[in-house]
């Protein structure tokens, strides 16, 4: 545009000389290159500042973490970068009416983790811990979490954890890797000859066949 309105300049004076209009046009040139670098210098700028953003963004996780053989609690773990300040938990069971239950702290570092009672009531001790409750009771965690970080920015998240589905697909990866050693070896050796069985099988077809190819020809 700058360049145009000199040009038009130009054209309104006849009687400028070959000077000006070199002028003119490294004018437009040179204000043309400002003009990219300064937006150039804008995009470094935002990226920087995403960029330091980041480094200090906290990202708060729930979570269902075993305390001993047959116990579940909830867990809440700042997975981010940076610290999560002024942090405020609501959660609650979405199956039990008057479960919600709210925490709040002040400070939670990078992989730093806090644990919580899964809540099944109104009553401050109507908690659970175990895993036959939580196998035999469809049981949802509802969670929201709220926080700072260190440059003032806030943060929020809403998850749902299932513990039934987590009881159950723990309680049968256990029942599988966990078979008595004589169950694995019985179980193996009972495969293996039902295979051989088979292969058996499979000679005696092919052999019978063979001889019959032979007594055609």
């Amino acid at each position: 545009m700058l360049f145009t309105a000199l040009l038009q300049q130009a054209s309104n004076h006849p009687a400028i000389d070959n000077t000006n209009w070199f002028l003119a046009i490294i004018i437009a040139i040179l204000a043309a290159i400002t003009g990219y670098y300064a937006w150039q210098t804008k995009k470094s700028v935002i990226a920087l500042e995403e960029s330091t953003k980041a480094q200090f963004k906290p990202f708060l996780k729930g979570s269902i973490a075993q305390i001993g053989p047959a116990s579940l609690e909830l867990q809440i773990t700042n997975n981010g970068k940076g610290s999560a300040e002024e942090i405020t938990v609501s959660f609650g069971t979405r199956e039990f009416t008057g479960s919600q239950r709210t925490w709040r702290t002040e400070l939670l570092q990078p992989n730093e983790h806090q644990k919580l009672f899964i809540p099944i009531g109104e009553r401050a001790d109507a908690v659970q811990l175990n895993f036959n409750f939580f196998r035999d009771n469809q049981t949802t965690i509802e969670l929201n979490w709220r926080c700072r970080d260190i440059l003032g920015n806030t943060h929020e998240r809403s998850q749902t954890i299932n513990v039934t589905d987590y009881v159950r697909q723990f309680e049968n990866t256990r029942a599988r890797y966990e078979q008595p050693p004589m169950e694995v070896i019985s179980n193996a050796v009972t495969d293996m000859k039902r295979d051989i069985g088979n292969i058996g099988k499979n000679l005696r077809s092919m052999s019978i066949d063979l001889t019959r190819w032979r007594g055609m020809h």
